[in-house]
């Protein structure tokens, strides 16, 4: 089992009040957030003291609107050479983090009551953040996670028949939070091509790309189709550090223009400016590669300890894939056991998962369904977590847990 490099981990505890998540919470799986012992604070601290003595007092100003240009040219760099793409510091605008992307693109592309094509499951926090700027999401296809070129045609003709109008498709083919799969190569050209025959944006979120197990992903949607129609969101808060609170949007020149334009950057400038600065020196370092095959290996492991425990389950009927990356488990329960049972019976026995109604973005959906993550905790607590998990399914399907 990897041990966290103690030349960049941070300790696992810290002091009230100071994260969102406290890591003593108990075996809580349904954070899907970095595991505090494997945040590089050291790593984090070297680069951004070059930013800084780098840059001297402009690294502390408002920085440009669109995010300081060294910054735009790592991300633009990172990005394209991660998703085989081809684009540049012009196509990048700088961001605090994906939500504040997606908010940006909600400001940007919606219109009240439009509508926004989404997967089956979906990440919660994006549909709240849709229902908060006033869109409507409308789950596409009959599969959790990949939607067929037919089933969106379908959907988006049928909306605009009955007058409604798609500000864009949000979709997330790597990785999938909740499910944790990902689409091949021809799923996603499918999509992608069928998106721009409707003349339809694509806003493709994929902040788990570098956490992979095994093979690189396929390309990513925005490397299959070109910028504007198709828009990336990305992060480095699931790879480097959330508190840095660094992503960006790639999207090619019109759209950064646009956005750059806006009156909150005119007013405060680029976001997260020193943070940026010092990601731009991080990911052009030879650290970065090491730290992320440092990652793959503690995630990797965490997710067989999770899996392993959860075995038992398969017998009463709960059924789920093993993701080749990203945070999450998505746990299919069968013989009509509910996700409220579920839940109920693993808070008794220890462990919290999340029901599955929140990553659906139709009323009623997801009673069968619950998302568990496996990036917060050491393998430990994760098999403890596990096999309460597997306790619960069981005795929630009416067989004895002690057998």
């Amino acid at each position: 089992m990897i041990t966290p490099d103690p030349r960049t981990a941070c300790p696992s505890g810290g002091t009230p009040g100071i994260a969102q998540v406290e890591s003593d919470d108990g075996l809580d799986l349904r954070v899907g957030q970095p595991a505090p012992a494997l945040l590089p604070t050291d790593l984090v601290a070297r680069h951004q003291a070059v930013a800084l003595d780098r840059y001297g007092p402009a690294a502390l100003a408002y920085g440009a609107n669109a995010g300081p240009l060294p910054a735009r040219e790592a991300l633009a760099a990172w990005t394209a050479g991660a998703e085989d793409g081809h684009w540049t510091a012009r196509d990048v605008f700088v961001t605090a983090g994906a939500s504040h992307a997606l908010a940006l693109l909600c400001e940007e592309l919606g219109t009240p009551d439009a509508r926004v094509l989404v997967q089956r499951a979906s990440y919660s926090v994006a549909l709240d953040l849709f229902r908060r700027h006033r869109l409507r999401p409308l789950p596409v296809g009959a599969d959790d996670c990949v939607p067929t070129a037919a089933e969106l045609t379908a959907s988006v003709r049928a909306a605009r028949r009955a007058g409604e109008r798609i500000a864009f498709a949000y979709l997330q083919p790597t990785f999938h939070n909740p499910t944790g799969r990902t689409w091949t190569t021809a799923q996603r050209q499918a999509v992608v091509e069928a998106c721009a025959d409707l003349g339809v944006t694509v806003v493709e979120d994929d902040p788990y790309r570098e956490v992979h197990f095994g093979d690189r992903p396929p390309p990513s949607l925005a490397a299959l189709g070109p910028l504007g129609p198709v828009i990336g969101v990305r992060t480095l808060s699931k790879v480097l550090a959330p508190g840095l609170r660094v992503g960006c949007v790639v999207g090619g020149a019109a759209l950064r223009a646009r956005l750059e334009r806006a009156p909150l950057f005119a007013s405060g400038g680029g976001m997260a400016h020193i943070g940026a600065l010092t990601a731009a020196s991080l990911l052009a370092s030879p650290a970065f590669p090491a730290h992320l095959r440092h990652l793959r290996v503690a995630y990797r492991e965490r997710r067989d300890a999770l899996l392993g425990a959860l075995a038992p389950a398969a017998g009463a009927g709960a059924r789920w894939e093993r993701p080749d990356g990203g945070f999450f488990v998505w746990l299919r329960l069968g013989g009509g056991v509910l996700a409220d049972t579920v839940e109920k019976l693993s808070v008794r026995y220890g462990a919290q998962v999340l029901h599955g109604a929140p990553c659906r973005a139709r009323l009623g959906d997801g009673r069968q369904a619950v998302r568990v993550s496996y990036s917060m905790h050491p393998v430990p607590a994760l098999t403890t977590a596990g096999q309460a998990l597997a306790r619960a399914v069981t005795e929630a399907s009416g067989r004895n847990p002690s057998r």
